[in-house]
């Protein structure tokens, strides 16, 4: 596919020019710089392509949706940018998910039989969690008791079903990824654990861009969640640049409802 569309290619190039970069620090700015080169170069023909998606490049496109997506992340945390909102309102990276899964649904006949089918089902392998990890302790009292939170603090507003139904998404991610939601031993993989933000309602990330505290508080229990790809090295130091930036946006009567997710990823306002 990189030989047939070269800014599939440059991408990866991009990609593995940060992740070495998270390896050599002592080449970090250089490694950086020829991230940067080749991302532009594959973003600039990515820009021609984007309205003309068709059954020759789709599966080109959504590859390298997924890639972009992946170097944003490598690149690691960017001030003011915390995954799913922004100082500035709109969420980079949101935005790029959201085109993920636009692809995916645009051209779903298109691309479920061809090539990315085995990539797409390789990315979504099981793995035996680390030695001696446990789910965190009371995390379905804990989330019940948000929800609850929710219920009382909401009563009557129209807002209310957006916010339950992404606590609902939250609890099932958590329940899946540790218990398993077929009875195995649970789902332990980055794709399983994303798919929360990948579904999340439009609704739902509206309130994300407006920093609504209560949207704040439920990413900050999923927080907790994406903590257990922190062994991943693209998402190096964003779990508690997430929790920071959700911290500071929260007034202060909700700032209460961080102490759970604060005790189970280890950050602290320091």
């Amino acid at each position: 596919m990189g030989f047939s569309f070269p800014f599939v290619l440059h991408l990866m190039l991009a990609l593995s020019a940060v992740h070495l970069a998270r390896f050599r620090p002592e080449l970090k700015e250089s490694y950086m710089a020829q991230g940067e080169h080749h991302y532009g170069i594959a973003l600039r023909s990515v820009i021609v392509l984007l309205p003309r998606i068709d059954a020759v490049n789709c599966e080109a496109m959504y590859m390298s949706a997924i890639l972009i997506c992946l170097y944003k992340l490598g690149r690691g945390p960017q001030p003011g940018e915390y995954l799913a909102f922004s100082d500035q309102g709109d969420a980079e990276w949101m935005k790029l998910l959201k085109g993920v899964r636009a692809i995916a649904q645009s051209k779903a006949l298109l691309l479920s039989p061809g090539i990315l089918a085995s990539v797409m089902q390789a990315g979504t392998h099981k793995r035996k969690p680390p030695v001696g990890r446990k789910p965190p302790p009371d995390y379905q009292e804990n989330i019940e008791s948000l929800r609850r939170f929710i219920t009382v603090e909401r009563a009557g507003d129209p807002d209310i079903e957006t916010y339950i139904e992404a606590l609902d998404g939250v609890a099932q991610s958590f329940t899946g990824f540790y218990e398993g939601t077929d009875g195995t031993l649970g789902s332990y993989h980055s794709s399983f654990i994303f798919a929360w933000l990948y579904r999340t309602s439009e609704d739902f990330s509206l309130r994300l861009r407006r920093k609504e505290p209560v949207a704040l508080v439920i990413l900050a229990y999923y927080t907790v969640l994406l903590k257990e790809l922190d062994l991943d090295w693209y998402m190096s130091g964003w779990v508690p640049h997430i929790m920071s930036g959700i911290h500071h946006s929260l007034p202060e009567d909700y700032r209460i409802w961080l102490q759970w997710p604060m005790e189970q990823t280890g950050w602290n306002p320091g």
